[in-house]
């Protein structure tokens, strides 16, 4: 883990690039994350970005995921995200937007669309 408190360890597994985040995601490094996901999005395999062992997130952190998953890479399949933790599910569901997971990524908030999580 880096001094802002995240770790993004990248891996290849059957066939995808796998980003795991570990620590914590807020506006202090939510840039180190952004610039790892475009860099895995460059390669040619899939990019999965892996929430399981992400420990906080604050808003700044919220909406770069609400971001990621609403990408065109997320639309064509060439980015997913799992293992988002209850807590993020609940953060998340608490600022008024749709779950991390699910069949449309293009949702986002609860209008689906803007960025601003209700701002």
């Amino acid at each position: 883990m880096n001094d802002s408190g995240i770790s993004i360890q990248t891996s290849v597994e059957g066939g995808a690039r796998v980003l795991r985040v570990s620590g914590g995601l807020s506006i202090a490094n939510a840039a180190e994350l952004r610039l790892a996901l475009l860099a895995a999005l460059n390669e040619p395999e899939a990019t999965v970005l892996d929430l399981a062992a992400l420990l906080s997130a604050d808003l700044s952190g919220l909406q770069l995921l609400y971001s990621v998953r609403r990408s065109g890479h997320a639309a064509d399949g060439r980015l997913g995200i799992a293992g988002a933790p209850e807590w993020l599910r609940t953060l998340a569901a608490g600022a008024g937007c749709e779950p991390l997971s699910g069949e449309n990524p293009r949702e986002g908030c609860v209008h689906g669309e803007d960025d601003t999580h209700g701002r």
